[in-house]
């Protein structure tokens, strides 16, 4: 304990502090960077490798393989896709751009492929390895705490973004957007999780520590790595965010940067504001991977009576994200077959906000590959789900009601078990509490707290364990307390319940709500133009429900009598919205707008 305590004064300290010889990166805004309107449109799109590096190790490629990668635009674009995510860099080679590389032309054809299709091309760029930077510049390279080199399993030595490494990449993005590609995709860690020894960036956090940093740094004791790995964190979301503002990306450009277990919301290696440097990016299974997670779960059994249901933490872990960017993430879906499991893993993405971005093998992309038809129009199923969300998601915004906070100051000011118990588990407890009740919620960081950007929410709800860092203006919603957990599910439903009867109380000053849902369902709501509802609902237990379930929507301030129900994925007219309606229990997954009768 008495480490973890050093580790949080050592993170403490260094928090503001840069080495005096480099200039202070520029902190992500509160509101983020936004996203272009096709890239928030679009809830389904199409993600697969196909990369000249790929392309150059294995030569010759395999005729279908090779197919594929020349005309990967115009077969993804006969299957429905109108965005692509295709690997442009998949390790520290060369930019394919540059006319010495083995790559040199394979961008713009790329592109033009893309382009000539009528798709939205976005590159995934491997940004945190590079060969010729670092038999140039060695010193720029990161090692481990005990002064060995810190490699990629598969992608080559990690460097530091704090050295002139920073400036390399932050060029190499530039050419991606010269090049008229419509994003960038950068993937992974970054840095490396453990940290980035031996680097200016160590250098930097010594600086802020002063006498005390250099004195445990020597040894780099337990504590002092702790703190560090926290600067890490935020030093990395002030240098990406450096890179998107001062870079010519225009407002049509996105940047999809990972936040690798942001979503787990208990790990603390990624802060908040990674989620505000671009586009996050987070994988589908990320909010539930052990190790991720700390294994926090394996760790400490008796916590397992606390363990959310995996869709409610999938859910809150978009969400978290979705609410601090004010963009919808790209989630990752990728190694699932089974169509039904697909697109059920596609609807809790779309539902809590999120894009889900599809891994599609590269043998499916050609028509015609043997046994692939029926695996390929699957494909084209989904794609034609969202040609037909599109327009509806074009404007839609989140509903306001209840804000819950999420403290990354407090949650690192304790173990993870502790964590868990006082700070992150109460707070996932009152999301998946208030989802399942069909209301509005949002799960917000420290910084839209202190920045008192709580806009109409009338409610904050704070775990027992945050509320000493709660500073919001006395005028501002009213607060809700949520106790710790403890060992005993029924006391902690009794004990949740309890403490959040004041937002229940409130239900009818709610902007929108569903009543008689089923507890199997998870029903998020967004209002876009023309005065549309649109009803986003997820089968998110493990049993899928056996009868048609019938859901009541109100609107406060406004009877619903003059509005018509559309299933937008089925695309068919449900009529006139009396009191009710029914969702089909055989569908994993429904979005329904209602909106005014013409």
């Amino acid at each position: 304990m008495k480490l973890r305590i050093v580790g949080a004064v050592f993170a403490m300290l260094a928090a503001a502090h840069v080495s005096s010889g480099v200039a202070q990166e520029t902190r992500p805004p509160l509101a983020g960077f936004g996203a272009p309107d096709w890239y928030v449109a679009h809830r389904i799109v199409a993600h697969t490798r196909l990369s000249p590096n790929q392309r150059n190790a294995n030569p010759p490629p395999d005729p279908a393989w090779q197919k594929a990668f020349e005309h990967a635009g115009h077969y993804l674009r006969q299957m429905g896709a109108t965005v692509l995510i295709r690997h442009l860099r998949t390790r520290g080679e060369l930019p394919p751009w540059r006319t010495d590389s083995p790559s040199h032309g394979l961008a713009e054809d790329m592109l033009d492929n893309a382009h000539l299709s009528g798709l939205h091309l976005i590159g995934y760029y491997w940004h945190s390895s590079d060969e010729e930077q670092f038999a140039a510049h060695p010193d720029w390279s990161c090692d481990d705490r005990r002064g060995r080199p810190e490699e990629h399993r598969a992608r080559g030595r990690y460097l530091d973004f704090a050295s002139g490494y920073g400036e390399v990449v932050a060029g190499q993005l530039a050419e991606i957007a010269s090049f008229d590609f419509d994003g960038a995709y950068l993937d992974g860690r970054s840095y490396p999780p453990a940290g980035c020894f031996g680097s200016a960036l160590e250098q930097q956090y010594r600086s802020g520590l002063g006498l005390l940093g250099s004195l445990s740094g020597l040894a780099r004791t337990n504590g002092y790595v702790a703190g560090f790995r926290q600067y890490q964190g935020r030093r990395l979301a002030e240098i990406v965010a450096g890179w998107h503002e001062r870079l010519p990306l225009g407002k049509d450009f996105a940047l999809i940067v990972s936040t690798a277990s942001l979503a787990t919301l208990i790990n603390p290696e990624m802060p908040a504001d990674m989620a505000r440097t671009g586009i996050p990016k987070t994988e589908y299974g990320t909010a539930i991977r052990p190790g991720l997670n700390l294994r926090l779960f394996e760790r400490a059994p008796e916590l397992a009576a606390t363990r959310p249901a995996d869709a409610t933490r999938i859910g809150a872990g978009i969400d978290f994200l979705a609410t601090v960017s004010r963009v919808p993430p790209s989630v990752w879906i990728n190694g699932i077959n089974d169509e039904t499991k697909l697109r059920r893993a596609v609807g809790v993405v779309v539902t809590h906000g999120g894009v889900a971005n599809i891994d599609i093998a590269e043998k499916l992309i050609p028509p015609g590959a043997d046994g692939a038809r029926s695996d390929r129009a699957v494909y084209e199923r989904l794609f034609a789900l969202d040609q037909r969300m599109a327009p509806y998601f074009e404007a839609a915004e989140r509903p306001q009601f209840a804000a819950i906070l999420l403290s990354e100051a407090a949650r690192n000011s304790r173990s993870p078990e502790v964590a868990w118990r006082d700070v992150v588990g109460p707070a996932v407890a009152a999301y998946g509490a208030l989802v399942a009740r069909g209301l509005p919620v949002a799960l917000i960081d420290d910084r839209i707290l202190d920045a008192n950007d709580l806009g109409q929410y009338r409610h904050l709800i704070v775990p027992a364990g945050a509320i000493d860092f709660v500073s919001v203006a006395e005028t501002g919603p009213d607060r809700v307390i949520i106790p710790p957990l403890g060992s005993d599910p029924t006391a902690n439903r009794d004990r949740l319940q309890a403490a959040l009867e004041p937002v229940y109380a409130d239900e009818a000053a709610a902007p929108l709500r569903v009543a008689a849902a089923d507890p199997g369902y998870d029903i998020r709501f967004w209002t876009a133009s023309g005065g549309k509802i649109l009803v986003s609902a997820v089968v998110s237990s493990e049993t899928t429900p056996t009868a048609p379930v019938s859901l009541s929507v109100f609107m406060a301030g406004e009877a619903l009598s003059g509005y018509c129900v559309t299933d937008v994925l089925e695309a068919r007219d449900m009529g006139r919205y009396v009191s009710t309606f029914d969702l089909d229990a055989i569908l994993p997954w429904q979005v329904l707008s209602l909106a005014p009768c013409e």
